[in-house]
């Protein structure tokens, strides 16, 4: 849970002191923020199933799912 909470406020901080201009603004910040805590050993932490989640979620608001 030390991660999760870490990435929160990481991410919290990045996306309140940078200018976005455009959605790829904000994904830069997500993948720079999390890359900094994964740990591929640790089953929940690996940019695979990061990835998966944020499918997933789409996938439910498009109604592709």
């Amino acid at each position: 849970m030390k991660n999760i909470n870490g990435i929160k406020n990481q991410l919290w901080l990045d996306l309140k002191d940078n200018k976005i201009s455009d959605l790829s603004d904000i994904g830069n910040i997500i993948g720079l923020v999390i890359g900094e805590y994964i740990d591929d050993n640790k089953m929940g932490f690996g940019k695979d199933d990061f990835l998966h989640g944020l499918n997933h979620g789409f996938s439910l608001i498009n109604e592709t799912h």
